[in-house]
């Protein structure tokens, strides 16, 4: 095979491996996924916490965000 051929090749292979890795590779995790593994973790170990509350409101949905309930405590 000539040089030119051989090169083509691995060009071409190249190609194919990078579009590959293009279309199969992880996606970036959106705030909802990083909180909601956050929370899954907090409930997996657990939080010694030692307080009184003193408040509770809740915080009604607003722009495209989920209604909340606000824990005032001491």
């Amino acid at each position: 095979m000539d040089s030119l051929r051989i090169y083509s090749l691995v060009a071409a292979g190249t190609a194919v491996a990078l579009g590959a890795y293009a279309l199969f590779r992880r996606k970036p995790k959106d705030a909802a996924d990083l909180e909601r593994e956050r929370r899954t973790w907090l409930d997996g170990i657990g939080r010694i916490t030692d307080g009184t509350v003193i408040d509770v409101q809740e915080l009604p949905a607003s722009d495209g965000h989920h209604s909340a309930v606000f824990l005032i405590y001491k």
